[in-house]
């Protein structure tokens, strides 16, 4: 008897090749029987080597379903969020997708620094604002503590301007 072959169609093959990122197919013993270029650069050889993505293929194939999980990964001296995908194709193979989230969740870390502390900046001046205020209308009769505090308000306001 001869060896078993696992070809994909044409079809296939060129869905992969259009996908272009992360992909692979392999086999419920983690044998890597087709992968994109980019896949190629991460998981090299014939087998997946991976215990947290073999857990994700075999969920999969347990499963029967699709399943999707985020893993931090160290790639090259940096740590990656990644959001892996396994979904079986039928009863022998399983589509492992890897999407690269890193950039992502800096931006959105950059995003949510950046509403804090406007936030803040906005909060400050406003505060003294109102009690630049308040302290005007309680001095009226010392002309001199009137034009400290309009002045004080004055600079106030134009920092908000700035802002």
């Amino acid at each position: 008897m001869g060896k078993k072959r696992h070809a994909l169609s044409k079809d296939s093959i060129a869905v992969m090749r259009a996908f272009g990122g992360y992909a692979l197919i392999c086999t419920r013993r983690f044998k890597i029987i087709y992968a994109t270029e980019l896949a190629t650069t991460v998981f090299g050889g014939k087998h997946l080597g991976q215990p947290e993505l073999k857990a994700l293929v075999e969920e999969a194939f347990g499963s029967g379903e699709q399943v999707t999980r985020t893993y931090t990964m160290d790639t090259l001296g940096a740590l990656h969020d990644i959001v892996a995908q396994a979904a079986p194709l039928h009863s022998r193979w399983v589509l492992l997708t890897l999407t690269d989230r890193t950039e992502a969740a800096r931006a959105n870390a950059i995003r949510r620094d950046f509403v804090s502390n406007m936030g803040h900046e906005m909060r400050t001046p406003t505060t003294a604002v109102s009690l630049l205020a308040q302290a005007i209308s309680e001095v009226r009769d010392d002309p001199e503590q009137v034009l400290h505090f309009a002045r004080q308000l004055s600079q106030v306001a134009e920092r908000m301007d700035r802002l």
